[in-house]
């Protein structure tokens, strides 16, 4: 099941003070599932609007042509959970910086 934006700021939160914005696309990374059914579940469950991201982020030559359809549904997720970290992690700093206001 794909992580929700309340779930993606919950695990930043427990270690925020200790994470910078290079952190992020690991907690993307590991958010990936990596057994092919589980890719192909979570794909599914992806928005129209977030599926086959990777032709907008990669062309084919840049991936390697031999990739399969699996691959660039890992590349679609990876490119989903790095948005939500992004949008999570400036959502705690707006909510930090309005608490020391």
């Amino acid at each position: 099941m794909l992580y929700t934006l309340e779930e993606a700021k919950q695990h930043l939160s427990d270690e925020f003070d200790n994470i910078n914005e290079d952190d992020l696309h690991q907690y993307a990374d590991s958010a990936v599932p990596i057994y092919t059914a589980d890719i192909q579940r979570e794909w599914n469950s992806l928005d129209r609007d977030d599926q086959n991201r990777w032709r907008e982020a990669f062309s084919l030559s840049d991936l390697g042509e031999d990739k399969d359809i699996d691959y660039l549904m890992t590349v679609d997720l990876y490119l989903y959970y790095d948005g939500l970290y992004h949008r999570a992690y400036t959502e705690l700093c707006n909510d930090k910086e309005a608490e020391e206001e």
